[in-house]
């Protein structure tokens, strides 16, 4: 479930993608997979061991309009099966495990750290 930090934080986002009007720079499948398969250092575990990675920073990285929100997931944002990263993530670079999170998953995902290096980004 999301906090009400994280809930005000996708509501930023959403006000912020309603008052533009071009897409956001490097927002191409193969420039979200790459982002989404390199997280942010302080994703890390204390050990650099495992990778948790959250929602809200998915759909920071990916565009709110990606995502539709899900009541039956106690309000969990969740990709779009129409759109382009879920029909081409894979193709990109994206893992299996990592789009199937995006949409059928908690609010969180951890995974080895391994498991997000060297990753092939080609479509």
């Amino acid at each position: 479930m999301l906090t009400t930090i994280q809930l005000q934080a996708l509501d930023q986002l959403e006000r912020e993608r309603d008052s533009t009007t071009s897409a956001p720079p490097g927002n191409s499948i193969l420039s979200i997979a790459h982002r989404l398969m390199t997280p942010d250092q302080a994703l890390y575990s204390n050990q650099g061991d495992t990778v948790t990675l959250t929602i809200t920073w998915a759909i920071g990285i990916a565009g709110l309009e990606r995502f539709h929100h899900a009541p039956f997931t106690n309000g969990r944002y969740l990709l779009r099966l129409g759109d382009d990263l879920a029909l081409d993530g894979e193709r990109a670079g994206l893992s299996p495990v990592v789009l199937d999170w995006l949409i059928h998953g908690e609010d969180t995902l951890t995974l080895p750290a391994g498991h997000f290096r060297m990753r092939d980004f080609g479509m």
